[in-house]
């Protein structure tokens, strides 16, 4: 067993090692012919191999030839890897195939039939299947003996497998077409019985943004090649860069797809359903039809695509949603034309209703033709917005986009017409504007020979009617590029033209260009009537030439440009050598039009042109003569008048005048007239100071390099005006700078202050000019009598900042707080005015105040500032910040009535209108000073006030309407006027003398006795409250020798009207009540009319008269059951102070007693103690009675005694 185990190892390894050794050994070469037969038995077709064959045995067996055909397609090399168990098993599966340079040209013949070698009728396609299927370095020629064309792929790669030689088989690949590779993904099931087989092919052109999808069925039935499935061509979404003009932005290209039911055969295809979308799948336009491709020596497809409605705004529409206007869009779908299919195509197209630039277009027809280049529109027409009608006929040719980032180009060239009932409207359609302005209603017809290109755009032959305006001529525009700026040549020839409509129809068709300005310029025209600007013009013959090296005026005449007549000639050059001359006249019998004109292309110099209007005559001149590059002579004059205002005014520059910056300027210029009113309105000095009417001059000079510091001296004498300026100024990259002394001898600032009365005011300070700031420094002078002194900084680009800080000796405070709130111009100046006026808030809206155009801070001190009429503030320091619309008064303090102010205020500017904050606080001030001026001051004393308000308006009204807050007022050591303490004891005087107690009589006696006399308030606090301009004052007391006041009420602050509730209280008595006046102040502060209520008094004194009566009777009671005489009474005088009232009757006789004496008469206004006993009879309980042993005592009241009165009861009987 041992040996037998033995000999088979020794046989398996001999056999390992001449597997091994037998591929070096072997020469297989020898079994060519084995090898051809077996693979022509395999494959079905005839195989030689005339290169050298290669074997390899381990680890599984491999197979190359060189040099090998199968039935003509020639390989370079074959190489087979087989699966060692499947031949075992006597299977061939090749676990790797791969082809070298496969050669193989097949193609129609003139009968259809496919040239393609046929398989031996013993051929097994199921013998072989291949795992990895490799080909590369193939080559495909096709032919068609039909059209003699001949196609050539080369580069054929492929990567796949094959379940066998009838397929199934897939992978993926490439190949090269005229020098672009075209990828691809095959996929084709297995070969059926009847000779077809399912296909799904995708190409994608590297070099082409489109891709080719292939699904159906091929067949080779006898011979003849066919397909029949669906077929389909799209262009993805493109994201194209653009860097022209210096610009790196990218832009979407939308994606376009056409699909259709195919069938295919050598002659021709038929596209069945065809659908052609443009726009992604949700918001994309859609078109149906079906064409018919023709193959042959002329290959081309003709088909027809139509649609009801078609939506391109949602198709065309911006990443962000927005639609292109109509133009753009226009634009947009000629560049998408580009790269369609790589041979012709035609086209009739007929879609009723198209959605474009927010318009509709209607009845949209025509054919359209295609090959490699472009398009060729024939009879193209459609209905746009304005009852319009475009009509095109030319050739249409697209470029596609560069490497470098240049977007895909389009060019027309043919004749065009336009007809159109509403020219607004369409221009309106073609730029994208929905919202057009009412207006005239303009109709256009045009034709001409259009040319629109990436570099040029012309009109040949044009020929237009512009309502029953016609022009004629030619137009041509070259776009810039890096070798020439852009140009426009024009020749127009019109009886009347509306140039602003005109321009407003080109601006609307280049919508969305990057069309320039042209620098270069060639203009011939002759114009009966024209428009420009608004302005009419009439005879305008022009023709003239001009660009960056010079300008030729051959001849420029308009007989009449708005009033005015002008006439100019020349020629100037600029380069190499400046020289020339130019000249123009002017004669206007009013400036308004050349003025409204200019303003058009100026609008910056709109606010000063308007100020040149009336009669004007003009004559200028400019001159060139240089010697060489590096010196020359430039001369320009100015001659005429402006109105009654003479204008004199000689420039003239040295030095190289190809370099103007460098060259010496002098200037020299006068302006006067006999009124100095017009003068100043011209130079806009009128809007600062006040002039007469009586002659002015303004002269001003500069001398030196443009761009350097040159000197430069004004002077301008007018009644009401004198003022000098000198210095030095540079102007350089279109900037003024330069350092002045400036000297304001007189001048009157009335219009700047926006008062009526006179403002004078004399001046000197140094300015400093800046490219974006003026600062005034050094500055001292007189405004209105006050001095000022101090330095600002303002800018001059809106909003301007500001740096200030100003000391003055008097200052108008209300006028600061106008200029701040924007306060109605009209009601400015009242503010100031009679203290009746202060209440009288203006309902107009707030005006932009400072803090619309400043932003900054103004530090500012004054020794005075006037608040109002009545109020003075002195040592005023604040300091104010403006900014974001808000101007903001911070660090205010001051002096005022002697006292002491500190607060705060906002501005602030919203939607709501202006929202006030205030926050003050006012100690220690002079009460009598505070209060309207009166020759006897309600109130004296010391005054403090602290309060917060906040309030929001659209006018002053509504502002001081809305305010609300709260705050605290104090009193102190003061003295209220009309408010005698001692009133109570004079009235109580008077009635113990007989006063009436009736309502009238108290009230006018009381009314007197107030005013006799003054409350003195040691210290007395109230709180504040305010709502809707309301102010409410609440729990104010003050405690007085002899007296108490309470005081409440209401100030409303929209109205200056008063509503306050006082009640003065006398000395409590000696039953616990107390007498009490109750009196209102009602009416304007500071004239308000006071009221009294004395019925509260009038009930407290009758109650103590019947006090008084009652014991009165107590005492005669106890008086009459005493056993001994009272004491006598010590005599007190009667008061000189208030006469009797009533006479005195006398007293009746005393009743006599046995034991008892009888009583004597009692007293006036006495006290009388009660009796031991009390008397049943008596109305009120009596007081406790003193001890039994001691006699009864009077005490005499402190008040005067009144003359004694009758009884009004005789309780006591008579004695007999």
């Amino acid at each position: 067993m041992q040996n037998t185990l033995l000999t088979i190892a020794v046989a398996l390894i001999l056999a390992l090692v001449a597997a091994l050794a037998a591929p070096f050994v072997v020469d297989w070469n020898d079994y060519r012919g084995v090898v051809e037969r077996e693979a022509s038995r395999m494959t079905g077709l005839p195989v030689t191999v005339a290169g050298k064959i290669d074997v390899r045995l381990l680890p599984s067996p491999q197979l190359t030839l060189r040099d090998v055909t199968v039935s003509g397609v020639r390989a370079r090399v074959i190489s087979i890897e087989l699966a060692l168990g499947s031949l075992m098993r006597g299977e061939w599966r090749a676990t790797d195939l791969h082809v070298v340079a496969p050669q193989l040209e097949t193609g129609i013949d003139q009968a259809g039939k496919l040239r393609w070698p046929g398989a031996a009728a013993s051929f097994d396609p199921n013998a072989l299947s291949i795992d990895r299927l490799h080909v590369e370095e193939g080559r495909l020629v096709l032919t068609d003996a039909g059209s003699g064309a001949r196609r050539v792929l080369d580069g054929i790669w492929f990567n796949g497998d094959a379940r066998s030689l009838a397929g199934p088989v897939r992978g993926e690949g490439a190949a090269t077409l005229d020098g672009e590779i075209y990828p691809y993904r095959l996929s084709v099931s297995r070969v059926s019985d009847a000779g077809s087989a399912r296909v799904r092919l995708n190409v994608d052109p590297q070099n082409r943004p489109l891709t080719l999808e292939a699904d159906g069925e091929v067949s080779l039935a006898q011979g003849t090649p066919r397909f029949e499935g669906q077929a389909s061509f799209s262009r993805p979404v493109q994201l194209v860069g653009n860097r022209a003009a210096g610009r790196d932005k990218t832009a979407v290209t939308p994606p376009w797809r056409a699909s259709a039911k195919v069938k295919v055969t050598p002659a021709s295809v038929l596209l069945e359903q065809v659908e052609f979308q443009y726009g992604a799948d949700d918001l994309g336009a859609k078109l149906t039809g079906t064409a018919d491709v023709k193959f042959g020596a002329e290959p081309r497809i003709e088909g027809v695509l139509s649609a009801r409605q078609l939506d391109l705004d949602r198709a065309l529409a911006n990443a962000d949603g927005t639609r292109l206007p109509a133009a753009a869009a226009l634009r947009t779908l000629a560049q998408a034309a580009g790269g369609v299919l790589p041979f012709p195509f035609q086209l009739g197209i007929g879609i009723d209703q198209v959605t474009l630039g927010g318009g509709t277009v209607l009845a949209v027809r025509g054919d359209v033709a295609s090959s490699n280049d472009g398009w060729t529109l024939s009879d193209f027409e459609f209905r746009a917005p304005g009852s319009s009608r475009v009509q095109l006929a030319g050739r249409l040719t697209t470029t596609p986009a560069s490497r470098a980032g240049t977007p895909p180009g389009v060019a027309f060239k043919g004749a065009a017409g336009v007809e159109s009932s509403d020219l607004r409207a369409l221009v309106g359609w073609l730029e994208g504007r929905s919202d057009l302005t009412p207006g005239p209603v303009r109709s256009l017809k045009a034709r001409g020979d259009v040319t629109l290109g990436s570099d040029t755009i012309a009109v040949e032959r044009l020929r237009a009617e512009l309502d029953r305006e016609t022009i004629e001529g030619r137009l041509v525009y070259n776009v810039a590029s890096a070798a020439r700026p852009a140009k426009l040549e024009a020749v127009l020839r019109a009886s009347d033209i509306d140039i602003d409509g005109a321009r407003s129809f080109l601006a609307a068709a280049l919508a969305g260009t990057a069309v320039e300005a042209p620098q270069d310029l060639a203009l011939t025209v002759d114009l009966g009537r024209a428009t420009v600007g608004g302005v009419a013009v009439r005879d305008l013959r022009a023709k003239l030439a001009g660009s960056k090296n010079g300008i030729d005026i051959e001849r420029l005449s308009v007989g009449d440009l708005g009033g005015a007549a002008v006439t100019a000639g020349g020629r100037l050059a600029f380069a190499p050598q400046p020289r020339g001359n130019l000249s123009f006249d002017l004669n206007a019998r009013d400036l308004k039009g050349v003025t409204t004109l200019l303003s058009q292309y100026a609008p910056a110099a709109a606010p000063v042109l308007a100020r040149f209007t009336g009669r004007a005559q003009l004559r200028g001149t400019v001159a060139l003569d240089a010697a060489d590059n590096k010196s020359g002579v430039g001369k320009a004059s100015l001659e005429g008048s402006v109105g009654p205002v003479r204008v004199t005014l000689a420039a003239q520059s040295t030095g190289d005048l190809a370099k103007p910056e460098t060259a010496t300027l002098k200037l020299d210029g006068r302006l006067e007239s006999d009124d100095g009113a017009a003068l100043a309105a011209l130079t806009s000095l009128d809007r600062i100071a006040s002039v007469g009417r009586e002659p002015g001059r303004l002269t001003f000079t500069a001398e030196g390099p443009l761009q350097s510091d040159m000197r430069v001296k004004a002077q301008i004498v007018a009644r009401g005006l004198d003022a000098a300026a000198e210095g030095t100024a540079r102007y350089a990259n279109g900037a003024v700078t330069g350092a002045l002394h400036t000297t304001v001898k007189e001048a009157d600032l009335r219009p700047l202050f926006g008062v009526p009365q006179s403002v004078p005011a004399r001046f000197a300070g140094d300015v400093t000019l800046a490219k974006d700031r003026v600062t005034l420094a050094s500055a001292s002078g007189t405004v209105a009598g006050a001095n000022l002194r101090g330095r600002a900084a303002i800018g001059l680009v809106v909003p301007h900042s500001i740096d200030a800080d100003i000391d003055a000796d008097d200052i108008n405070g209300a006028a600061i707080v106008a200029a701040l709130t924007g306060w109605p111009e009209g009601e400015r100046a009242s503010r100031g005015g009679a203290q009746s006026n202060l209440w009288a808030w203006p309902v107009d809206p707030f005006a932009r105040g400072l803090a619309a155009d400043y932003r900054g801070k103004v530090v500012l001190r004054s020794q005075r500032a006037t608040v109002t009429p009545a109020w003075l503030m002195r040592e005023l320091r604040a300091t104010l910040t403006l900014g974001d619309a808000e101007a903001k008064v911070s660090d205010l303090s001051g002096s005022v009535a002697g006292g002491r102010v500190a607060g705060t205020v906002s501005l602030k500017r919203g939607g709501e209108g202006l929202r006030a904050d205030l926050q003050m606080k006012l100690t220690d001030a002079d009460a009598a000073m505070l209060l309207p001026a009166a020759a006897r001051p309600p109130v004296s004393g010391r005054v403090g006030l602290d309060v917060t308000l906040a309030g929001t308006g659209l006018s002053p009204n509504a502002l001081v309407g809305s305010l609300a807050g709260s705050g605290k007022v104090t009193l102190d050591n003061a003295q209220l006027a009309a408010l005698d303490p001692h009133a109570f004891e004079a009235v109580m005087r008077a009635a113990d003398r007989g006063l009436p107690l009736d309502a009238i009589r108290v009230r006018d006696f009381m009314s007197k006795a107030l005013d006799g006399g003054q409350l003195p308030v040691r210290h007395a606090d109230g709180a504040l409250d305010v709502a809707s301009g309301q102010v409410r004052l609440q729990n104010l007391t003050a405690d007085a020798d002899g007296a108490v006041l309470a005081v409440s009420g209401n100030l409303d602050l929209t109205q200056g009207m008063i509503d306050a509730r006082m009640v003065l209280s006398g000395k409590t008595d000696a039953a616990g009540s107390k007498p009490d006046v109750f009196m209102g102040l009602r009416g304007p502060l500071g004239a308000a009319t006071r009221t009294i209520d004395v019925s509260a008094l009038s009930g407290w004194l009758t109650l103590r008269n019947v006090d008084i009566q009652a014991k009165k009777l107590e005492a005669i009671e106890a008086a009459q059951q005493k056993p001994a005489a009272p004491p006598e009474p010590r005599p007190i005088a009667p008061s000189p102070e208030i006469p009797p009232l009533v006479k005195p009757e006398p007293a009746p006789p005393a009743a006599t007693h046995s034991v008892v004496p009888s009583a004597p008469p009692l007293p006036p206004a006495q006290t009388i103690a009660p009796a031991p006993k009390p008397m049943e009879q008596r109305p009120r309980a009596a007081p406790q009675a003193p001890a039994a042993q001691q006699a009864p005592t009077v005490q005499h009241a402190p008040t005067p005694q009144r003359p004694a009165a009758r009884p009004p009861l005789q309780l006591v009987p008579q004695q007999n």
